[in-house]
């Protein structure tokens, strides 16, 4: 097969979306498919990253990627955590992406599929005006719960909200919708969130799980230092939808039950709120490390220095039908996981066996939770168990090959339609 691939994160950057593609890419180069995929350069999540990286791209020039595709570079805005300017980054995106391919299709390279994935939603609107215009079948591939994500529950009463608001996300919402209607096969991460999509009327949908890739697993049996210090990490995006104050109120706690001394709290990474978090943990004189994000290469030794690891969301409504990608990886760390998550999430965690899960958003339970694991050698000795969901579950070799044959049956279906058509 011909494979188009549309997206706005793509390596040599880090983070969930990037690491997903590579694997998936890789594979299905190594079957024999061609792979082409239009991305716009590396510069998320900040100006930094985009600087480093620049004068190393040609736009519109396709070159040989490090997975055997072909990658097209786009041009595109330098944001930093500006949500607005995101938004026109993505759009900008966007159009090269449309522009890139439809002049390709008219020098005669068209794909037999489209891939659009969100995030960023307007690849999803590119995806769509590409497939209809060289007559291609669209996947659509939903990694979070959108539109729900942004709209959130639209039976929400406008009076608790202005007008104007309600009217845009509803505008949103049908927008979104009828995009996903008119993909010839709409592909989600969860199953809960798959069957909402099939209550609206998308009749085409498959789940394709976020997980990790099985050379990527580590062995990092966990080892009692005998200082009786439990060292507490979160390791992503630090972002709004992960709602991280709450590691402060549960550290604030701690502090008032007299372990100041006996818990030590680290967040890796960079997003949106980190700038509030680091002000709000000055503010209160809370003893948080805060660290940029770390390249692959580094996550291993990242990892080590933790006893327990964090994953957290925030408390709505579209997030119990979300989760998280870290979760998969962190499953393989041999470490004691603490989810502040529900849903499908939630279930993943509790059949690990190397996890507790707290409600989310709730600094008291998770103070608590923290509070039984210090001084307690053996609670942290997790073992072996959630290696092997990982790799029986939610490895990306099988991930991969399931996501191939559902690619299959989109272009057979859409072979047999034009050829009645002849």
């Amino acid at each position: 097969m011909k494979i188009l691939l549309l997206t706005h994160y793509y390596e040599p950057e880090i983070g969930a979306p990037q690491r997903r593609w590579s694997a998936f890419v890789k594979h299905w180069t190594s079957a024999g498919h061609e792979v082409r995929v239009v991305c716009p350069p590396p510069h998320y999540p900040d100006r930094q990253t985009a600087a480093q990286w620049r004068g190393q791209y040609s736009f519109f020039k396709p070159a040989p990627g490090a997975l055997g595709e072909i990658v097209v570079r786009t041009p595109y805005l330098a944001h930093g955590f500006s949500g607005a300017l995101r938004l026109v980054d993505q759009l900008v995106v966007a159009a090269g992406s449309v522009a890139w391919t439809l002049g390709s299709a008219a020098s005669g390279w068209r794909p037999d599929v489209v891939v659009a994935t969100v995030p960023g939603l307007p690849s999803l609107l590119a995806g769509s005006l590409v497939s209809n215009v060289i007559r291609r079948p669209l996947v659509a591939e939903f990694r979070d719960a959108w539109p729900d994500v942004v709209t959130g529950d639209m039976s929400t009463q406008v009076a608790r909200q202005s007008l104007p608001r309600h009217l845009l996300k509803a505008a949103v919402f049908r927008s979104v919708t009828a995009l996903q209607k008119q993909a010839a096969t709409c592909i989600t991460t969860t199953e809960g969130f798959a069957a909402i999509l099939k209550e609206r009327g998308i009749k085409h949908v498959e789940v394709i799980s976020n997980g990790a890739e099985t050379a990527s697993f580590m062995e990092l049996e966990h080892t009692d230092r005998g200082d009786g210090i439990l060292r507490v990490q979160y390791l992503g995006t630090v972002g709004r939808s992960q709602g991280l104050s709450v590691l402060l109120d549960a550290l604030e706690e701690l502090y008032q039950r007299g372990y100041r001394e006996q818990v030590k709290l680290r967040i890796v990474g960079s997003g949106a709120d980190l700038p509030v978090l680091q002000a709000e943990a000055a503010r209160r004189s809370l003893d948080v490390d805060f660290q940029p994000p770390v390249p692959r290469a580094n996550l291993q030794e990242t990892y080590r220095w933790a006893d327990v690891e964090i994953v957290s969301l925030k408390d709505t409504k579209p997030f119990r039908h979300t989760v998280p990608s870290k979760i998969f990886e962190l499953l393989s760390t041999q470490r004691r996981i603490i989810g502040l998550v529900a849903g499908e999430a939630a279930m993943i965690l509790q059949r690990s066996g190397v996890s507790t899960v707290v409600p989310p958003q709730n600094a008291q339970a998770l103070a608590d939770a923290l509070e039984q694991l210090i001084g307690n050698s053996t609670e942290l000795a997790v073992g072996t168990t959630g290696r092997f969901l990982l790799y029986n579950d939610y490895n990306y070799g099988t991930l991969s090959r399931r996501y191939l044959a559902k690619l299959e049956r989109v272009v057979d279906r859409s072979r047999e339609r034009r050829g009645r058509h002849v």
